[in-house]
């Protein structure tokens, strides 16, 4: 628990000019709490085309991904226009 409040303290004084920076270091830090050693990418270093399922699609593609996961929810999303 000391090591939690100890990094949110030290993110706390860390200079940020965007949201992003802020919402990146809290799920790094997270994932770092919980063991998780996936490593993260964000789509925007990608440069893949399309938008919203040929979009997601090209992302699957550049990462290497066979499968993906998506809740019900998501179908509208990936839908094609």
């Amino acid at each position: 628990r000391g090591r939690v409040f100890a990094d949110l303290e030290a993110l706390a004084g860390t200079p940020m000019t965007r949201l992003l920076d802020l919402n990146v270091a809290l799920i790094e830090r997270l994932a770092g709490w919980l063991g998780v050693r996936t490593p993260l990418r964000l789509a925007s270093a990608l440069a893949a085309p399309g938008s919203r399922g040929e979009h997601l699609a090209a992302l699957c593609e550049r990462l290497g991904a066979t499968d993906y996961l998506s809740t019900p929810g998501a179908e509208a999303y990936l839908h094609e226009d």
